[in-house]
């Protein structure tokens, strides 16, 4: 009866907190709570919930219910499963996804134009200057993955490089799959988005 219980609330737990590998950061501006102090002092925005369970000697149950509490009281917020490799695999999912777009682009005669729209669109945003300095992009469009991860710990300015690499590259990305799609049609976009899907699941951000 027990396990039963628990896993009617793991359950219940999920619809804050999807899987174990999903990483509780703190919010900012709260003070410390009463319970699940011991917890709270171990979120560091780095580890999963697995791995606080385990590092905490809490387990993994005794963990989800805590920052499923936590969750409640606006003292974290859950963010998704870190990607292995860190920022540098978030660059070099994006140069996956780019090498796409720009094939596609060149097939249709319209790279050049695709690279000038997309160029435009960095530079009127301001801040993509500052995370692709010294890393390209090149002709085929990839990126340094070492120096934007680099760059990224510049831009994000003490808050989580990794998340904010997320939402900047996939807000990239799509504008990239935007601009070829003016270029060559809505037919070429929607197969060219079919294929860079799994590269945007990767960069999709929190929230």
């Amino acid at each position: 009866m027990d396990g039963v219980t628990r896993m009617d609330e793991i359950r219940y737990f999920r619809m804050k907190i999807p899987s174990a590998e999903h990483v509780p950061v703190k919010l900012s501006g709260r003070a410390a709570p009463e319970d699940f102090g011991m917890l709270y002092d171990a979120v560091d925005g780095q580890q999963s919930v697995i791995d606080l369970g385990r590092n905490t000697g809490l387990g993994e149950f005794e963990t989800t219910r805590g920052i499923y509490a936590l969750v409640q009281s606006q003292h974290v917020a859950v963010h998704p499963p870190r990607v292995s490799g860190g920022p540098t695999a978030l660059v070099s999912a994006v140069n996956g996804a780019l090498f796409d777009i720009f094939s596609a682009a060149a097939s249709g005669g319209k790279a050049g134009e695709v690279g000038e729209s997309l160029a435009s669109f960095a530079a009127g945003a301001g801040v993509y200057d500052m995370l692709f300095r010294g890393a390209g992009p090149g002709e085929s469009g990839a990126l340094d993955p070492e120096r934007v991860a680099e760059n990224a710990v510049i831009v994000a300015g003490g808050a989580d490089p990794q998340n904010i690499l997320k939402q900047m590259l996939h807000e990239y990305v799509s504008f990239a799959l935007f601009s070829v799609g003016a270029a060559l049609g809505s037919d070429v976009e929607a197969g060219v988005t079919l294929k860079v899907g799994p590269y945007l699941k990767t960069l999709r951000p929190q929230g």
